[in-house]
């Protein structure tokens, strides 16, 4: 899954620095639930894209300003604030495990069959929180290309709270922490983030799931290795492996060719709004849909642009490291999608659609 795995050398953002120097054009990043810093596969972008941040703790916003500094991050935006569905004063539940902070709190009746105290509340603050259409609205940057969340079970309710946001190419794609179930916080589940993102016209690409054993067997599946036990010697395998999935991350990028062939294409999309799209799923290691969305567009929206360039810029490299050029690499993958189809389906007749792209 490319949750898991981002692509580890993403040339196409470069380009794109290249092809739209202004800084109004760049992308703009949200990250909301920043404690931890921005996800490394965004590190590509830390030169030339503006970076916003939201903490609420004083003390964890001067940290973040130091570590983001050090990692040699420029355009940061760092908001001492929340971000909820309405904006105005929240209580903060501060667990004991301070990243499992947040504006919501875990049920006792369900958490008590888990064999951690993470999401125990220590105390309450009060802090301030912006909706995510209060928030654009006062700032100068005028859409959130991108949005990772991670706000401990209040995601739909951020999400609602950012309909304008959401409403069009003013956001390319999301990435949100999920909890697959109601019980665990009474708050909207996965069924309910995954209506939303399709109703705004977002399709689903991926899924990480995280797994959590019972209290009856704390450590969940036991295997041998070298943590002493008694006379024996165990492993703990990890947590993930091994008991029921209840949080998680979804990925959910914007799809103009499949709004075109809907007959539904947005009227905003512009080349640079269809590019950024692009860099975003060039990072998450989607070069084939970025692909799609040149080769489809490239003769009207993007007809004006470099195609060859753009096209060879999302081709992953081979096996070997090479990296051929998008009219090589298309032709080798062509000739093996005809050899997979005839040995695994007996059909010969699938034929690949025109390129844009000029040898």
């Amino acid at each position: 899954m490319t949750i898991q795995h981002p692509n580890p050398d993403p040339r196409f953002p470069k380009l794109f620095a290249q092809l739209y120097p202004d800084a109004a054009q760049q992308l703009v990043l949200c990250d909301i639930g920043a404690r931890n810093g921005f996800p490394e596969e965004w590190e590509p972008l830390k030169s030339f894209a503006a970076h916003i941040a939201f903490e609420p703790e004083a003390r964890e916003v001067t940290r973040l300003q130091h570590q983001f500094f050090h990692q040699g991050y420029s355009g940061v935006h760092l908001y001492p604030c929340a971000i909820a569905g309405t904006s105005g004063t929240h209580v903060l539940f501060v667990t004991k495990y301070l990243e499992s902070s947040g504006l919501c709190f875990g049920r006792k009746e369900w958490l008590d069959r888990f064999p951690f105290t993470t999401l125990d509340v220590d105390h309450v603050d009060e802090v301030f929180a912006y909706s995510l259409d209060d928030f654009l609205a006062q700032t100068p940057f005028g859409r959130l290309d991108f949005i990772k969340l991670d706000v401990e079970g209040i995601e739909h309710d951020v999400l609602v709270g950012g309909k304008n946001v959401m409403s069009g190419p003013t956001c390319l794609g999301v990435y949100t922490e999920i909890w697959w179930d109601p019980v665990i916080k009474g708050q909207p589940g996965f069924a309910e983030i995954d209506i939303f993102m399709r109703q705004n016209g977002f399709r689903f690409f991926d899924l990480e799931l995280h797994r959590y054993p019972r209290s009856v067997l704390p450590a969940g599946r036991i295997l041998h290795d070298d943590s002493r036990v008694g006379e024996k010697i165990f492993r703990q395998a990890v947590p993930q492996d091994f008991g029921q999935a209840f949080t998680g991350n979804a990925l959910y990028f914007r799809d103009p060719v499949g709004e075109l062939r809907e007959g539904l294409l947005h009227p905003d999309w512009t080349p640079e709004s269809l590019l950024r799209l692009c860099v975003m799923l060039d990072i998450y290691n989607y070069g084939d849909a970025a692909v799609e969305i040149v080769e489809v567009f490239g003769r009207t929206i993007l007809k004006d642009l470099p195609l060859n360039d753009c096209l060879d810029a999302l081709v992953p490299p081979t096996v070997d490291g090479k990296i051929l050029s998008y009219g090589l690499y298309r032709e080798a993958s062509i000739e093996l999608r005809h050899l997979i189809n005839k040995r695994a389906y007996g059909l010969s007749d699938w034929i690949p659609l025109d390129t844009v792209y000029k040898k």
